[in-house]
C-alpha cells in the first residue's frame, strides 16, 4: 500500500501535537547556531541542555541491550548504530523533546502503523556548517521498495532525489514538510540548508522494507524497557518527582501567580510554606506548553523553574516554579510578563 502526500502531512502533525523541537521555540533557519554564539537565545541553551541529558542517560542502557534475535534477524543495539538510534528516538520522544532524528524515528512509528511499510531513513551531513552549529539533519523517504546502486552511490540529497522513484514522497518532519520526488523542493527545506553552509551530503542511507506494525511491536516494547529502566534510577534531572508534602496550597489568587498564568497559559496552582514564600505548579499537557515553560525557565534566575514527572498521572510533565515573590524572581516575573504583554 502506497502512501500518499495527505497521508505524510497528517502524520507530521500527529507528531508536532506532541514533540517539542528547537525549532518550535525559534527558527533554526534564522537561528543556526545553538552554541558559540552571543546571540543564541537562553530558551535554546535550556532546550538543548535538557535534551542532551535524556539522550546521555538513555544512550547507555540502550547499548547494554548489545545483539538481539527479533524473528528471524539479529539485531545490533550498540552505539553507532541504526537500530540504537532508532530505539533512542523513540524512547527520547516520550519526554516530549527531540530534533529531527527524533521526529523522523516518531514519524516512522506512526506510518508504519499506518502501513507504510517501505521506508528509507537519510542522515545528511552539513560540511560547510560552522562551529556551534548543527552538523547534520535527518530525514524519512517514504514508498521506496528497493534501492539501486545508484541510489547508494548518491553523495548529496538532490542526487539521491533524483534516482528516487516517481511513487517516493521525502518527509522533514522536523520543518513539518513532505514533497514528492518529481515536485520541487518546498523552500523552507531549501533555506534550511543554505542556513548551514549550503550543502547536504548523504552521510548514511537505511533501507527498512515490509516494516509490519506486528515487526514494529518488538522495537517499541524494547523502547518502554529503557525508559522504564532509565526513570527508575531518578537520574534525568527533569523527571525526579518532587515532594511537596511541606507546603500549603493557598486558596486565593496573588498577582504574582496572575502574571504566570497569563505568560504561560496554564491553570497554576499556588502554595507556600511556613515562611509564606509562594510557590506555583502546574500540569504540562501538549508541546505548546512546554515551549513556554521553557521560554520562562530561560528568562527567570537559575534554579527558579523545576520540570518533573507528576507523581500521581506518572505519563505527564509538571513545572515548579519556586518563591515567586522573593525580589528577584518577583522582579524577573514582572519583566518578563511587560515583555510578553508588550506592555
Amino acid at each position: 500500500m502506497k502512501t500518499t502526500l495527505d497521508v505524510t502531512q497528517l502524520a507530521i502533525q500527529e507528531i508536532k501535537a506532541k514533540l517539542l523541537t528547537s525549532n518550535d521555540l525559534v527558527s533554526r533557519i534564522s537561528q543556526p547556531y545553538y552554541y558559540n554564539q552571543h546571540t543564541v537565545p537562553q530558551e535554546l541553551i535550556q532546550f538543548k541542555s535538557m535534551l542532551t541529558e535524556v539522550r546521555a542517560l538513555l544512550s547507555p542502557q540502550i547499548n547494554k541491550l548489545g545483539a538481539q534475535k527479533i524473528g528471524e534477524l539479529y539485531i545490533d543495539f550498540s552505539f553507532g548504530t541504526f537500530f540504537h538510534k532508532f530505539i533512542g528516538g523513540l524512547a527520547t520522544s516520550y519526554f516530549g523533546l527531540g530534533e529531527c532524528a527524533e521526529s523522523t524515528y516518531k514519524l516512522s512509528e506512526t506510518l508504519i502503523k499506518k502501513n507504510s511499510q517501505d521506508l528509507l531513513f537519510v542522515e545528511l551531513q552539513f560540511p560547510n556548517s560552522q562551529k556551534g552549529m548543527e552538523k547534520g539533519h535527518v530525514l524519512l523517504i517514504v514508498n521506496v521498495k528497493t534501492v539501486t546502486t545508484k541510489m547508494n552511490q548518491a553523495t548529496d540529497l538532490k542526487t539521491l532525489i533524483a534516482e528516487l522513484p516517481e511513487e517516493a514522497i521525502i518527509v522533514d518532519c522536523f520543518l513539518g514538510k513532505s514533497f514528492g520526488a518529481r515536485e520541487v523542493m518546498p523552500e523552507i527545506i531549501k533555506d534550511y540548508i543554505n542556513a548551514y553552509g549550503g550543502t547536504a551530503q548523504i552521510d548514511n542511507i537505511v533501507h527498512i522494507f515490509s516494516f509490519t506494525s506486528t515487526a514494529l511491536a518488538h522495537y517499541q516494547i524494547i523502547a518502554a524497557n529503557v525508559i522504564k529502566e532509565t526513570l527508575s534510577k531518578n537520574l534525568i534531572s527533569s523527571q525526579r518527582p518532587l515532594d511537596l508534602s511541606c507546603l500549603i496550597k493557598i486558596d486565593h489568587e496573588t498577582r504574582l501567580l496572575e502574571m504566570l498564568k497569563e505568560i504561560l497559559k496554564l491553570e497554576l496552582i499556588g502554595l507556600r510554606d511556613e515562611n509564606y514564600y509562594v510557590y506555583a505548579i502546574a500540569l504540562l499537557q501538549d508541546p505548546e506548553e512546554m515551549r513556554s515553560a521553557i521560554k520562562l525557565k530561560a528568562f527567570l534566575p537559575d534554579n527558579t523553574v523545576t520540570f518533573f514527572r507528576d507523581k500521581e498521572t506518572k505519563q505527564k510533565q509538571s513545572i515548579f516554579i519556586q518563591r515567586i515573590n522573593s525580589p528577584d524572581i518577583s522582579k524577573a516575573i514582572s519583566q518578563h510578563y511587560k515583555q510578553s504583554m508588550k506592555i
